[in-house]
This record gives C-alpha cells, structure tokens and sequence, in this order.
C-alpha cells in the first residue's frame, strides 16, 4: 500500500489537529501548550523517544525504524505563530487576541505529525536516496525529463494534448496528439527548450486534488485524455498533480526538487513513432517522442556509442551492403 492511502486514512485527524493549533496560537518560545500537544501526539504514534523542554518549548523525537543502516534524516517545523489580529471568520480563528497562526507553522505542525504518525507504524518504510545511487537517481532524472518535454512541447504548440509519459528502459517516452506530425528537426528544437526549462531552475510542487477539480481543470484546458486517465482512477485513490514552474500533470511522482536538478547535457531525443491511444487501434493514433537520459553527459555519450556500434553490427544493414 502506497504512503498516501495510509496517511489519508486518518487525514481527518490531522485537520482536528491543526484547527486546535490555529485557534490557539502562541508567539515564539510561550508555545507550552502546542509543546505539549505534540508531545502527547507523538507518545500516543509510539515513537521510540519524546524530549520536551529544548530551547525551552522544543519538542525532539526519535524513531529507529526496522532497517538498520546508518543513515538518518531529520524532520522539523516551527510552532509559533505571530502578533497578528485574526479577522479571517472561520470556524477555527484564533481565540488569542492579537496572536494568529498567519505563516502556516500550524499546517506545519500538522505535517510533521502526520509523518511521525506514518514513520511510527509498524508497516512503514521509508529509503533515503540520493544523486549517487545510480538507479534511483536515474529513474527521477528520466521522471522529470517526461514531464519537461510535454512543458518543452505544449510550449512550442499550444495546441497539443498530451497523454501519458512512462519511465522505460535507459529513457522515457510522451504520447502527444497534434495535427501536425513532428519532424525528425522539431527534436532539436524541443531539446533547446527543455535546456531552457532547465536552466530556469523552476521549483517543482506538488498538490493533491479531489476528483471534481481536477475534471473541471482538464475539461477547462481541453485535455480530454487526462480526463480518460482519471476516470480510471480507483475512486478511493487521491489524484496527485506536479508542477513544473507554471505547467501541470496528473502523476503519482516522485520527483526532484527543482529543473535545475536535471543534468541539461545528459540527454537526448531519439525517435518519434505513431502509438495508438491505450493501445487501441479503434481509438486514435498519438504521436510518441522517445527519449534517453543518464545520471552525467559521459554516461550518455557511452550509451550512444554502444548503439552506433550496434548498427555497424545490425544484419540486416550488413546484408543490404553485400547484395
């Protein structure tokens, strides 16, 4: 089961949670009752360690996990809030005169606690990964590269409705449908734009959306596969959207934290071929971009090596040059 579900399983609890937080604002270090609703929340997730009384209000605890190793990570918020009137009228508002949760360290709060509560469990895992592990590094790469060529494309052509845009093997691939088909030329001039993508260094976010904003969102910009796509959501299953910068797509990530994560001179466009939609030949021929990408630009230039010498030795090709 994947984190979201299970963390969506008590998300109500989370909102009790940090509405008590926002109606109960404290400034920086008088936070003693947010203190100890953390303390408690965390005891009660049955994390190995709870210290409170750190800095005076700080809240530390410590969860060892099953898989041993020697890595660690650390995760923190900010608990206090600021000398602001609250005039917002929810349900929720601050019950302090002159005190608001106004820059979302109740939000914050919150997250932290819903992490340790997830950490806690005796099901959980999580992996530390980094650039350096080759795999995982390349899979993120090769993730991101999709979504920037769809950005790169739709771009250059508005009018171009994408699809869906998989990892595969030493690469990935984006099925578009467009009234013009591209050219072998119309590569380079979307590898200029995804470097340009790149170079900008755009943070990616991410959000997580009910059903119905995100029909009416793709029903709005005219992107009738997305709508397919989430229709064949399991209903009890959250729609996870990334932004690149300003460009969107329905996706389950993970991804890097910015373009600018991406290497620019290691990858590489290579084909485009016809695809039908969902691989149904009564439905409607998309046009698919393959691309290859790597952790480093020698790296790339090894892989394309390795397949220039595969096409000296291609039989075929040897046959045709004997008759």
């Amino acid at each position: 089961m994947s984190v979201l579900p299970k963390i969506d399983a008590f998300a109500s609890d989370l909102t009790a949670i940090r509405q008590d937080l926002h109606a109960h604002p404290e400034l920086g270090f008088e936070e003693t009752r947010t203190a100890g609703i953390v303390a408690e929340q965390l005891r009660a997730y049955g994390v190995d360690e709870v210290h409170e009384g750190l800095g005076g209000t700080g809240v530390v605890a410590v969860i060892r996990g099953q898989g041993g190793g020697n890595r660690r990570i650390g995760l923190r918020a900010d608990m206090d809030a600021l000398p602001i009137l609250e005039a917002s009228g929810v349900d929720y508002a601050s019950t302090n005169p002159g005190k608001m949760h106004a820059c979302g360290h109740d939000g914050h709060t919150t997250m932290l606690l819903g992490a340790a509560r997830y950490l806690a469990a005796k099901d959980a895992a999580i992996a530390i990964h980094t650039m350096k592990d080759e795999a995982q590094a390349n899979e993120l790469i090769r993730h991101d590269l999709a979504h920037i060529m769809a950005r790169a494309v739709q771009e250059i052509w508005p009018d171009t409705k994408v699809t869906i845009g998989p990892v595969i093997e030493n690469g990935w691939y984006y099925d578009f449908d467009r009234a013009e088909p591209f050219t072998p030329e119309d590569l380079g001039t979307i590898e200029k734009k995804m470097k340009e993508i790149i170079n900008k260094r755009e943070p990616v976010t991410t959000e997580v959306w009910d059903r119905a904003k995100a029909v009416q969102y793709y029903t709005d910009n005219n992107e009738p596969y997305k709508v397919e796509l989430i229709d064949a959501i399991p209903g009890d299953e959250p729609l996870r959207m990334y932004w690149h910068g300003d460009w969107q797509d329905l996706c389950r990530g993970p991804h890097l934290q910015h373009t600018g994560q991406v290497p620019g001179d290691a990858f590489k466009l290579m084909s485009i071929a016809g695809a039908y939609w969902r691989g149904d030949s009564d439905r409607a021929m998309l046009q698919r971009i393959y691309g290859v990408a790597f952790t480093g630009k020698e790296k790339l230039k090894a892989h394309l090596t390795m397949l220039e010498e595969a096409a000296k030795r291609d039989h075929r090709k040897l046959g045709r040059e004997m008759d």
